[in-house]
């Protein structure tokens, strides 16, 4: 399989829409949906990507740069539910820390997840600082992690 990742466009919103929906609702709350749509018509978009195979887009992901706090941060990470288990969100990560290493030199890196995924970026050099449970939605802690 060919993979690649590109920048985001608005022909992407569509297909970036339905992976949110795969996802629902063990991985995103009712609401967030509406958020996520909205951001995607915003002005950080612009540091959002598309990862695809053959023309199909497979999982998208972004990252933000917050100058006031110091700090930039994953936003909006997602994979296929279809897709999930074959590495395509250790190679999207992988590529945003590149993103936030080059937009926020020396800057705090930080991404907000749930506990479902916290493990992943464990893995991915992120340490937990806090949780606060059901932060997100019933059922879904707010996991607040930066990377060292």
């Amino acid at each position: 399989m060919q993979i690649s990742i590109r920048q985001y466009t608005p022909d992407d919103r569509s297909p970036c829409l339905e992976i949110f929906k795969s996802n629902q609702p063990k991985y995103f709350a009712d609401y967030e949906y509406e958020e996520f749509s909205k951001w995607l018509e915003g002005e950080q978009s612009k540091y959002f990507s598309v990862l695809e195979s053959e023309q199909e887009i497979l999982g998208c992901g972004g990252v933000y740069l917050d100058e006031e706090q110091k700090e930039t941060g994953l936003a909006w990470g997602m994979i296929h539910s279809n897709c999930h288990g074959m590495g395509l969100g250790t190679l999207l990560t992988n590529y945003r820390i590149g993103q936030m290493e080059n937009i926020g030199k020396g800057y705090l890196q930080v991404v907000r997840t749930s506990q479902l995924t916290a493990r992943f970026y464990e893995k991915m050099g992120f340490i937990i600082k806090s949780t606060e449970k059901d932060g997100w939605a019933r059922g879904l802690d707010k996991v607040n992690m930066i990377r060292q």
